[in-house]
């Protein structure tokens, strides 16, 4: 059995936050009611507030020194992006593994239970995935049910055989398979640390500035202009006049998380402007 200490323990809840004090409160929650004294010593919770501005650092405040459970919480001193303060909250934490939880995410009743169980056993494994739930923001209906992965059951796949590699993604055919939300991944702390440069790896907005750093000017345009799904422009075929939430908008229900305004995905526009001579 794998075991845990306050000052190593199993699992580090890290939770990146900046200006969402009211959601950040429900997501602190979400944990504590889960957490009883059995579990004391194998969880901590490790907050980074990216220099907010609002009521993040009084609500955080209310729970230091007031549960059982290790509680770290740190300000940035300027705002670092998003990506920037997930690999800065996950720097600050110690466990054996990292579960990154979205400031407006909430623990499905039982996850965590069902976590340690599934760590405990399989001190193995490098990466979890999860599913997830929707809900409006009101918490008080669910939305429509999607699922992430396409497996009925809990899998494991060593993906150090490309047969069962091939398997996964045969199995699991949308993008979300190669990545999943951030909110429903758990993985190695110390494999994690092993990947060098992880600042060149921060997420969509990086991906066409690191190919021309790296002289694929070509490949950045190609990956930029191309009309295909998925792809910036096939939102333009689509009639987007300003970046969707998700690559598949157009086929999505618009009353479900569906935003058809999301610049998480539109730095193409700032790498045109620094990389493109005009």
């Amino acid at each position: 059995m794998i075991v845990g200490s306050k000052n190593n323990p199993l699992l580090s809840i890290c939770i990146p936050t900046y200006n969402r004090s009211k959601y950040l409160r429900e997501a602190i929650e979400s944990v504590l009611e889960q957490i009883d004294q059995s579990k004391v010593d194998k969880i901590e919770l490790v907050i980074s507030d990216n220099a907010s501005t609002d009521e993040t650092e009084a609500v955080v405040s209310r729970y230091i020194d007031r549960h059982q459970v290790r509680l770290k919480y740190s300000r940035n001193a300027t705002n670092v992006g998003s990506d920037g303060n997930i690999l800065c909250v996950v720097a600050r934490s110690s466990g054996k593994y990292i579960w990154v939880l979205g400031d407006d995410d909430l623990v499905i009743d039982g996850a965590i239970d069902r976590l340690l169980a599934e760590i405990e056993a399989n001190k193995n494994v490098d990466i979890y995935f999860g599913e997830k739930k929707d809900f409006l923001v009101t918490v008080d209906r669910p939305m429509r049910f999607r699922r992430i992965m396409q497996i009925d059951h809990s899998e494991t796949f060593d993906f150090k055989k490309p047969e069962v590699m091939g398997r996964y993604f045969q199995q699991n055919d949308r993008l979300i398979a190669y990545c999943n939300f951030i909110s429903n991944i758990i993985f190695n702390r110390e494999k994690f640390n092993m990947i060098p440069d992880k600042e060149r790896f921060l997420g969509t907005g990086y991906i066409l500035p690191i190919l021309s750093d790296y002289g694929y000017h070509d490949l950045a345009y190609e990956v930029a202009s191309q009309t295909t799904y998925p792809s910036w422009g096939y939102m333009v075929e689509k009639g987007a006049t300003s970046i969707w939430e998700l690559w598949n908008s157009d086929t999505e229900p618009p009353d479900q998380m569906n935003s058809r305004n999301h610049f998480a995905l539109g730095s193409v526009a700032e790498w045109e402007e620094a990389t493109i001579s005009y």
